[in-house]
């Protein structure tokens, strides 16, 4: 009897240790080729609906030396109008 519960103790111990063996050595596979997923887009938001859109989506327009960013070509279009129409203005 003494025989089967030390033949049981050094089976479950040679088990967890080749389990170990296995889950470290999948772990520690080798490096991939291409960096991790980053996420690096900045979010903007559009000056004529004030909705935050993807840089890398935005149209952009130049006024006064500041870069402007908008959702469609609608809004760049009704702010634009709108900046001439006060311009206009006295």
């Amino acid at each position: 009897m003494m025989r089967f519960i030390i033949f049981i103790i050094l089976s479950y111990l040679l088990y967890r240790l080749l389990k170990n063996l296995l889950l470290t050595s999948s772990t520690h596979t080798q490096p991939s080729s291409h960096p991790p997923d980053i996420i690096t887009d900045e979010m903007v938001m559009d000056p004529h609906c004030h909705l935050y859109i993807p840089k890398r989506d935005a149209l952009t327009a130049q006024i006064a030396g500041e870069t402007l960013y908008f959702c469609s070509r609608e809004c760049k279009k009704a702010y634009l109008n709108k900046e001439r129409f006060q311009q206009r203005l006295p």
